[in-house]
């Protein structure tokens, strides 16, 4: 399609007179303004990078039973909303038969586990998308250990592991836990960002 010219003169001569009163940004003047941009968001991306949990992920967990005793063990990705639930439930109420909350809990269970032989929850198990996907940044171990247990938020069958990248000094992306009779105990060494 071709344009009359008498309408380009137009458009020249419009956008000539809109730019006339606004000069175009010298190079200086641009320097100076994307210098000052970095240096206002440098403290903010240091901020997030250094202190800043990070956004959770998927990784191997990788369970290892150091008891003779039958051993079950329940893996749930929790958000910072359901963790308090989570951390006031009694244990021995939650191991019962029939307990609803263990019922309904979006979970993988881990049954009759052999001693000294690992088994894993994999890195690309579609169960981590379900748990992000409803705001998981832990992931609850809940182990059925022999022996009475009082319960309580400081009961040892239950243990929070936060899911940043951050939080832990894992290699091939594997957390590994080692299941006890009185305890669940995480080989993988936790970073220490105090």
């Amino acid at each position: 399609m071709l344009l009359d010219p008498a309408v380009l003169n137009l458009v020249h001569e419009t956008n000539q007179r809109y730019y006339a009163g606004h000069q175009p940004m010298n190079l200086k003047r641009l320097r100076t303004l994307c210098f000052i941009c970095v240096l206002l968001a440098l403290p903010v991306l240091l901020t997030g990078c250094l202190f800043g949990g990070g956004s959770p992920k998927a990784w191997n967990v990788s369970l290892v039973k150091k008891t003779p005793a039958t051993i079950t063990v329940d893996l749930i990705g929790v958000s910072k909303s359901d963790k308090s639930d989570w951390a006031g439930y009694d244990l021995n109420k939650y191991w019962a038969p029939g307990d609803f909350r263990r019922k309904e809990a979006d979970k993988v269970t881990f049954e009759n586990l052999e001693d000294g032989v690992p088994v894993t929850l994999s890195i690309k198990d579609p169960q981590w998308d379900k748990w992000f996907s409803h705001g998981a940044t832990e992931l609850l171990v809940i182990a059925y250990l022999p022996g009475n247990w009082p319960g309580g938020a400081d009961d040892p069958r239950r243990k929070f592991l936060p899911l940043s990248r951050k939080d832990w000094d894992a290699k091939k992306n594997t957390l590994e836990i080692e299941i006890q009779n009185t305890r669940i105990h995480v080989l993988t060494p936790q970073i220490n960002r105090d």
